[in-house]
Order: structure tokens, then sequence, then C-alpha cells
């Protein structure tokens, strides 16, 4: 009796603590139970999208420098070059990418001459993100594969002039390409303020190819004969000679292309067979840039294992241009070398 009494008192005394845990049970009818919502995970923002424009630091007059310094023989590419690079990177609203497409034989300077440039509007070279280079036999090399290629291409040349305006890209081995791929750019190359949010006209385009090379040694040859100087013979007539070619080879990547029926390469740039006298030229600049100094006795010598070639047997052109001059000083470099080591030998044995 004492017992319910005194657990009576007790239960009125303490009631308003307990009501409060009562009232905070899941199982009370009188609240409703709202259990915790587990805290959302939010997704990890998106890494910042890479941005090269940084990279874009053109120095036209390095440029010409570095064409009068190192570029032999090419008159008209000399010129052409220079003048459309320099129009296009000093204008600051260009209606348009700057195509070039440059032909020739191996060995005339059609890669040197893309270099030069790059290094000249690049501070990183042909390493910087505003600079992109495909090879059609190692990025096109099956034609069965041309449309995969064609949705391949549209959005990688988006995200790179995304991350850099001022893009430069050089296609190689133009005549490897398959047919029909070049034409999957023709948007990005005419006359277009923006495509699909982008702006493409301070684009430089590069197309390298052996295409034409016969007609463009053809009529070298014919002039040479006629005594008529590489230095003369007019742009208007390459141009026309290369275009006639190129559009006309079937199984090459220019054929039935809509961007050569729409004028939208800029310049068809030929590159002339070098001369004896214009190898000479490209073995001083290879002495001069090893930091050694040529004479005529050292230049004969890599002259003379070079192939040449001419009218009635003659040396008067370059086989392979300069292209193996390079490894052909190596050697004369090397015999020059040996010839101080052995002096110095027999110096020391004198001693």
């Amino acid at each position: 009796m004492w017992g319910v009494a005194l657990y009576g008192v007790f239960f009125m005394l303490c009631c308003g603590t307990i009501e409060c845990c009562w009232r905070g049970s899941r199982n009370d009818p009188q609240i409703e139970y709202k259990p915790q919502q587990p805290q959302q995970r939010q997704p990890p923002p998106d890494p910042p999208k890479p941005n090269y424009q940084h990279e874009y630091k053109p120095n036209l007059d390095a440029l010409a420098d570095a064409f009068e310094d190192h570029l032999f023989g090419q008159p008209l590419a000399y010129m052409t070059v220079l003048g459309a690079i320099d129009g296009h990177v000093t204008n600051p609203n260009p209606p348009k990418p700057l195509v070039l497409s440059l032909h020739g034989p191996a060995g005339t300077g059609k890669n040197h001459i893309s270099r030069l440039v790059v290094e000249n509007l690049y501070t990183n070279g042909m390493k910087s993100g505003c600079v992109t280079v495909k090879m059609s036999t190692l990025d096109f090399p099956h034609h069965e594969h041309l449309y995969q290629y064609k949705e391949e291409l549209v959005p990688f040349i988006k995200t790179k002039v995304s991350e850099c305006h001022n893009h430069l890209f050089i296609f190689d081995e133009v005549e490897n390409m398959p047919p029909g791929l070049l034409d999957s750019m023709r948007s990005f190359l005419d006359h277009n303020t923006k495509v699909d949010g982008v702006d493409y006209r301070k684009v430089i385009v590069i197309f390298r190819s052996n295409l034409a090379a016969q007609a463009i040694n053809k009529h070298l040859m014919e002039s040479y004969e006629k005594g008529i100087a590489r230095e003369d013979i007019m742009s208007v007539d390459m141009e026309r000679i290369i275009s006639n070619e190129v559009s006309g080879k079937s199984d090459a990547g220019f054929n039935k292309a809509r961007i050569i029926d729409s004028h939208l390469v800029s310049h068809f740039i030929p590159f002339f067979p070098l001369e004896l006298s214009h190898v000479r030229q490209c073995i001083q600049a290879e002495f001069k840039d090893r930091g050694e100094a040529s004479n005529s006795i050292s230049e004969d010598e890599v002259l003379a294992k070079l192939q040449f070639d001419g009218p009635n047997g003659s040396r008067v052109f370059a086989v392979k241009g300069c292209k193996n001059v390079a490894e052909k000083v190596n050697i004369i470099l090397y015999k020059i070398k040996n010839k101080d080591r052995k002096r110095r030998n027999n110096m020391r044995s004198e001693l």
C-alpha cells in the first residue's frame, strides 16, 4: 500500500521529464515521427577544362628571320606562307580559317616550313596544346572506317578549338587520307562566325601532301630548260596545276572534296626540287646549328654523299632535297672529330 503511494508521488514529480521522453518516442500516437534522412553525397565538381590560349605568342619578325635563315630554294612558299600567316595573325576579325595546302616531293621543306611556323607562333612549339598533328597512315589508316573517322574528327576539332581559339592543325600525308574525310571539316573552314557555339575563324590548317609532285617537277624542269628562273614562276600557274592534280586523284584525300569545289583552301603552295646551290645552303645551316663552321671542302664532302639528277645526266636537282643532309653532316663532323683525336694522341706520344 505504502509502496504504491510512493510510486505515485514519484511519478507526479518526474512526469515532466518522462513525458518529454515519451513524446520523443516513435510509438507516441500524438506525435509524427520523422526519421533523419541520410545526407546525400554531392558529386565531385567537374575538373576545369584545359586552356592553352596563353601559349599563343606569335612573333612575326622572328618567323621572317627563321625563313631567311632556314628556307632555301622555295620563293613561292617563302612569300605566300609569310604573307598569309602575317595577314591572318594580325587581323583581329579574319573572315575564315587560314587553310594552306603544301605540295611537292620529299625533302623540299614542307615539314620544315611547318615547324618554323609553329615554333614562332606558340611558346612550346610542336609540344603546345594549341598544335595538333594528324598523320593519315597512323590516325586514319583504314578507308572502310570513313564514317567512324568522321564521327570522331568533328568533336575532336571542336574540343581543340575550345581549348585554344588560335589552334593550328597539321594533316600530313593527305594523299593517304580516306576520300571524303576532309569534307567533315567543311563547316569549320567556311565563312561562318560560329559553328555550334565555337568560333573557328582564327584557326590555321596546314595540309601536307606529295600530290602533284610530278606535275610540279615537270613544270620546273620545263622552265629550267627555257631559262626561266624559279623566282619568276607565277603562283597563279602553280595553283592551277596543283588544284587540277589533287582533285583528279580518285583514291586520294582531296578527291571530289567539296572544300576544293567551295574554294575553302586559301593557298595551294608548290615546293620545287632543290638545286645543288640550295642543298649547299642547307649544309651550311646545319653546320651552323651544330655550332661548327663549314668550308667548301666539308660542304663538298657532304654533297658527294647525296644523289642528284637533271637533264642529260647532269647533277642539277637533289633527288631527296635536303632530307638526308643532317645525317650526312654527322659523318663529316665525326671524321673531323676523329682526326682531331688522332692528332692529340700523336702529340701525347711525342711528349
